[in-house]
């Protein structure tokens, strides 16, 4: 499988927001993810949303209208406030489009789903008032607005790929935090992502083991 990194950024950077592709399986679609999307003239058939906020889903309508009227179903996986949160947002936006075409696939707080014959595990975890998934596939993990604490690092044992958020501020998981957990969970390698725009000072230069995810970057897993 390969991952591609479409953008990095949290909800307040010129870097486009934080947002990958699995294969043809897209995750999270915020305001500046579907452009480079039309760009690469991709229509996703199949949608993983980690959370609620508007730099995670508000490029979904853009995404829905174009796949409506180029005829494409769509499968949109998230949990059930995430779904009403689209709707309404559809609603107040294109109220005269039908959303016969898409699919809405409600997930719980925990548990196993499977999209296009990949099995993906995932977790919820605290994201100030909502919460937020992190999702696995075998030895890869990606996970973006959190609130973690070193003692979450179960989720991660022994994975050889980790892509995570970190921040300072209220529902993101400190740096410090992130590279503890990476320890404890004994990742191979660990990408960066969700930053802000003086992400060069951030302070691990000096480890191979640990890198600040692109956007454009691709991994193969």
């Amino acid at each position: 499988m390969m991952v591609k990194i479409l953008g990095t950024g949290n909800a307040f950077t010129k870097y486009r927001n934080t947002s990958i592709m699995i294969d043809d399986i897209l995750i999270d679609c915020g305001p500046s993810v579907y452009t480079i999307l039309f760009k690469m003239n991709i229509i996703p058939e199949n949608v993983l949303l980690t959370h609620g906020h508007g730099d995670h889903i508000l490029g979904l309508p853009m995404l829905i209208l174009k796949a409506y009227f180029s005829n494409l179903h769509m499968n949109i996986y998230a949990q059930p406030y995430v779904i009403e949160r689209i709707k309404g947002i559809w609603e107040n936006s294109y109220p005269e489009v039908s959303l016969d075409l898409v699919s809405f696939i409600p997930l719980k707080d925990s548990g196993i789903v499977k999209v296009n014959n990949i099995v993906f595990n995932y977790e919820s975890r605290k994201h100030l008032h909502m919460t937020s998934l992190i999702y696995r596939i075998g030895y890869f993990v990606y996970a973006t607005d959190v609130e973690e604490t070193e003692n979450d690092w179960e989720f991660y044992k022994d994975a050889k790929i980790v892509i995570h958020e970190f921040g300072n501020g209220a529902g993101h998981t400190p740096i410090e935090t992130v590279l503890k957990i990476k320890d404890k969970a004994n990742i191979d390698k660990l990408y960066l992502i969700h930053y802000q725009d003086d992400i060069i000072r951030l302070p691990i230069m000096n480890r191979d083991d640990v890198f600040i995810a692109k956007p454009g970057d691709v991994i193969n897993i």
